[in-house]
């Protein structure tokens, strides 16, 4: 942010912000759309990978659900990620652990499956209830898709077959084999912690992917 100001006696706020070159999913079509449709260099989704990590962990750090995460809501400024739209995000209040939604919202191409399910409150009134790791579950769907140009349940046309697949804790997962041989296991460990069901006794974390992916990149020959 740049500068901001007050108007029309405090009700209306004016914010000047940097300008986005382009956002993530333009880079991606702009790869896939080319002549030779190829996906991203590994080493662009390597540095993508940290920097939305590190955008992430700032938010979850002071306790905001961001609740859309999607290459469309990265923008490229100079050459960095930057997260945008919190239009959906809410922040944790003081003595809970989830924020609470009364309806289903999000991408479903990215929504965790509890962002999927309804639930009751104490007052027996119908809420869906998540909280930070829904936004670990995205981040998931985000890796897979720069590396293979498509989301992991892209190939489900219909909602209901998408949606019944994300809350499916058998459900399979393919990773097509790529070249780089690293990357793939990165995804693949990267994706155990993201895209696990159960998110009661996962340890979905943006923490945790850091500290993963900190080791894949410092392999030999990275």
């Amino acid at each position: 942010m740049y500068a901001h100001e007050y108007q029309n006696n405090g009700q209306q706020l004016l914010v000047v912000m940097e300008k986005g070159d382009s956002d993530l999913n333009n880079v991606l079509k702009s790869f896939m759309e080319s002549e030779e449709k190829r996906s991203l260099d590994p080493h662009l989704v390597r540095f993508y990978w940290q920097q939305m990590l590190k955008s992430v962990d700032e938010i979850h750090a002071k306790g905001v659900v961001h609740s859309d995460l999607k290459p469309v809501n990265f923008i490229l400024v100079a050459g960095k990620l930057k997260l945008i739209d919190f239009g959906i995000a809410n922040a944790i209040q003081a003595n809970n652990t989830s924020v609470f939604k009364e309806s289903q919202i999000g991408t479903i191409n990215y929504m965790a499956p509890e962002a999927l399910q309804n639930r009751s409150d104490i007052r027996g009134k119908t809420v869906i209830k998540y909280n930070c790791k829904a936004d670990v579950w995205s981040l998931g769907c985000i890796l897979y898709t720069l590396v293979y140009g498509r989301t992991p349940f892209h190939h489900l046309n219909h909602l209901f077959q998408k949606a019944s697949a994300i809350l499916d804790p058998n459900h399979q997962i393919n990773y097509p084999p790529i070249d780089d041989h690293l990357l793939l296991d990165c995804i693949q460990v990267c994706d155990t912690i993201c895209l696990f069901t159960d998110s009661m006794t996962t340890t979905r974390s943006v923490l945790a992917l850091l500290v993963l992916t900190n080791i894949f990149l410092s392999a030999p020959g990275i």
